[in-house]
């Protein structure tokens, strides 16, 4: 496995844990139960966790992938700018993942108010994620760019 192929694997993590990560937390309002909103919590902190391996890697895989001067480097570098703040929106839903479970951790009930931070944090970071793996995708598959020039280059 080299650079880039870890880096496509990572990356796939925080995207895919923040939907789950949603899905626990209406699990858990609807339920009421504080031990599910403490996976929750503690589903941020493995999504910002894997958000930064994936953010790290990044560099590696365009090294070893694109060399300078690629035709590539437009979206190589769109894609680097939104997961450099993408990498910071989930450290940020992290520490309030973290936040909340040590918040919570003598109390029988998580607060209401932890679980609505946690819940704008999980919706901030979908968008963040979303965006930038769609960015990430259209290095390697010119057919989902949105720019005209492009879609010649496509494969038909």
């Amino acid at each position: 496995m080299n650079s880039a192929h870890l880096h496509i694997v990572l990356n796939h993590f925080p995207i895919i844990g923040t939907f789950i990560a949603l899905m626990v937390a209406a699990v858990a309002i609807i339920a009421k139960q504080a031990v599910i909103k403490r996976l929750m919590l503690g589903m941020m902190v493995l999504i910002a966790v894997t958000g930064a391996a994936a953010y790290f890697t990044g560099l590696a895989a365009e090294e070893d992938k694109f060399g300078p001067g690629s035709p590539a480097m437009a979206q190589i570098e769109r894609h680097e700018a939104s997961a450099k703040v993408t990498w910071i929106v989930g450290l940020v839903a992290g520490v309030v993942g973290i936040g909340g479970l040590m918040m919570s951790r003598r109390k029988t009930e998580v607060p209401t108010v932890v679980t609505a931070a946690a819940v704008v944090a999980l919706l901030v970071c979908a968008f963040f994620f979303m965006r930038t793996g769609n960015l990430g995708g259209q290095i390697m598959h010119p057919e989902i760019r949105s720019d005209p020039a492009s879609k010649m280059f496509a494969p038909d």
